[in-house]
């Protein structure tokens, strides 16, 4: 009775709640603008705010649901956290995970293209760092931003493929992507999403079952891994990823 009393609710809701995004949206994207005008216009609390709202009103909008798997385990301080990408989903589902836990803020790494856009604006309330794919000559720009980014106790999460991989295959994780971890000597964060493919990607099969798992695994700290090589280390972190993420799968479909 509570579901379908939740589902009224929703659909009685849903034409002034996507009116409130578009709002919502909008004044992200003028904020973020601002912001990068003149970055004391906000606070980074106010600016963190502001994109926690829009993300939990979209995720409402959109009906997908978020399962938190292992939020004890994420520790209390600044990291990088490593996840799989399987939809533009992905970052809203960290997002939400994150900002509703007393850890440190979290950003994350994006496609230059989206730099000068209303999305890319309003992504610069969280200093979003910009990377345009392909060009190795900015790798060291990009690893110098997070280095800088973690020293300021803001957390990066990136996708270490690098791109959305569709289906229930991982692609090879990007292990010169460990090198701000190796140079902070912060502890690194393996993050597992499952079920986000096709949610907000045109063109893909849409799950018919909108939950979103998203599991948080033991936070592995710079002692463990600073002498360790970055490929072997980056392939260790790719395995266990993957295992966990077949395990979600078939616990999934029992």
């Amino acid at each position: 009775m509570l579901d379908i009393l939740k589902i009224i609710g929703w659909i009685f809701s849903w034409p002034f709640l996507a009116i409130w995004l578009l709002i919502e949206f909008h004044s992200c994207s003028v904020a973020g603008k601002r912001y990068k005008k003149d970055p004391t216009s906000s606070t980074q609390e106010e600016r963190y705010e502001k994109i926690k709202k829009l993300v939990n009103h979209f995720l409402y909008w959109k009906r997908i649901n978020v399962e938190i798997v292992g939020k004890e385990k994420i520790d209390k301080k600044v990291m990088l956290f490593v996840a799989n990408h399987k939809s533009n989903a992905d970052p809203l589902v960290v997002l939400k995970t994150i900002l509703s836990q007393d850890v440190p803020y979290v950003t994350f790494i994006a496609k230059k293209e989206l730099q000068d856009t209303k999305l890319g604006h309003a992504m610069d309330l969280i200093d979003t760092i910009y990377v345009e794919r392909g060009n190795l000559r900015e790798v060291p720009k990009i690893i110098d931003e997070m280095v800088k980014t973690m020293q300021n106790k803001v957390s990066i999460c990136l996708f270490a493929e690098g791109t959305r991989v569709h289906g229930d295959e991982f692609a090879d994780f990007k292990p010169t992507l460990l090198e701000a971890a190796y140079r902070t000597h912060l502890s690194v964060q393996p993050t597992v999403i499952y079920n986000t493919d096709g949610l907000l990607d045109k063109g893909y099969k849409r799950p018919k079952n909108k939950t979103v798992k998203i599991n948080y695994l033991p936070s592995i700290n710079a002692a463990s891994f600073i002498n360790i090589d970055r490929n072997n280390f980056m392939k260790k972190i790719q395995t266990t990823m993957f295992e966990e993420y077949q395990k979600i799968k078939n616990n999934s479909y029992a």
